[in-house]
């Protein structure tokens, strides 16, 4: 299994929506907020495992990339995990803010 993976999602909110939604479902992340020359605003946040969130606001659709870089790898159950986390984002954690259009995982 890939250490990221990769969303477009189409979707109506805007920048403050989306981060009270991430934030609200994922309160133990370390959320920020910036803004790129090159990608416009975004949404970053990391919790205590070291998983990696971004979400790029300037892009239509929104991109979020999840990334799982040297997480849990003294672990045996490793991908399971990873698995697991992949499916709370795709099901509790994306149709709020709106509509896949593709991804890569």
């Amino acid at each position: 299994m890939k250490d990221f993976v990769t969303y477009d999602i189409f979707c109506d909110l805007n920048k403050e929506q989306i981060f009270a939604e991430v934030v609200g479902f994922l309160p133990n992340f370390k959320w920020r907020q910036g803004d790129s020359d090159s990608q416009g605003p975004y949404i970053s946040g990391m919790d205590d495992d070291d998983i990696q969130i971004k979400l790029w606001l300037g892009e239509e659709p929104v991109e979020m990339t999840i990334s799982f870089d040297d997480v849990w790898l003294d672990t045996s159950d490793r991908d399971k995990r990873k698995v697991h986390f992949i499916e709370l984002i795709e099901n509790v954690i994306i149709p709020p803010l709106g509509v896949i259009s593709k991804f890569d995982k």
